[in-house]
């Protein structure tokens, strides 16, 4: 028996936050599990992503030059079903 796992190239993108930051750390989860993260200089694009099929929850949390970590933005669902797809995410940063 084969087992072929099929990994599709997702690409988010999210609004910048409000205040100045060194960087971002875009996090996804999988059936309630933290399964990556990855961490980003001060762009507002995770470049592609390789996901098997499934379903992804999605968050985003800003870094201040001091380090200091802001709350998670809000979190976006999605199935990855396809290549191509770009979603956004409206980075909301807490007082910290």
């Amino acid at each position: 028996m084969v087992n072929t796992l099929l990994l599709i190239a997702l690409t988010l993108a999210w609004n910048p936050s409000p205040s100045p930051v060194m960087g971002y750390r875009l996090s996804w989860a999988r059936d309630g599990r933290l399964i990556g993260s990855r961490l980003l200089p001060n762009t507002t694009n995770s470049g592609d992503i390789n996901l098997p099929n499934g379903n992804y929850r999605f968050t985003v949390r800003a870094c201040n030059a001091y380090r200091m970590w802001s709350d998670p933005s809000n979190s976006v669902e999605v199935g990855v079903t396809n290549a191509g797809q770009v979603l956004r995410l409206n980075l909301t940063t807490g007082s910290r």
